[in-house]
């Protein structure tokens, strides 16, 4: 029998389970694609637009935190979000979903010792080191 780890009297693919899988599908939807792919398209449109003072001041709390030429990088910790919580998924053992969350973190904190995307060196630099502690926390687990 399998059921929910946080409430054990909810049994997977009965009535209770099965009511709450056609919110969860219409949430993920919304969320994930809608607003995922609204803000995308920002990401993607904002070099030709950038210069329209109205897009700017939608748009900028996407892009005012990095780098003009990392301009894309909040598409990154977004997708980094998803990627570390989606792990927990697909993988049942709790090991293989702390080497995935390890792994999740271990290329964007690569990828950002590369591109350096915050305005500010100390932000790069405590960026990098929280995400190494992270790393490091999951390694004691």
């Amino acid at each position: 029998i399998d059921t929910l780890a946080q409430d054990q009297s909810i049994i997977c693919y009965e009535s209770d389970w099965n009511s709450m899988v056609g919110v969860a599908v219409i949430a993920v939807i919304l969320y994930i694609f809608g607003f995922g792919g609204l803000f995308m398209r920002a990401v993607i449109v904002a070099p030709r637009f950038f210069g329209d003072t109205g897009f700017r001041r939608r748009w900028k709390f996407l892009f005012i935190k990095f780098r003009p030429d990392v301009w894309w990088w909040a598409m990154l910790i977004c997708l980094k979000g998803v990627l570390m919580n989606i792990g927990f998924t697909f993988m049942k053992l709790g090991i293989s979903q702390i080497y995935w969350v390890m792994a999740v973190l271990g290329v964007y904190c690569g990828l950002a010792i590369i591109f350096m995307p915050w305005r500010h060196r100390p932000a790069n630099a405590l960026d990098i080191y929280t995400n190494f502690a992270l790393i490091f926390v999951c390694s004691l687990l």
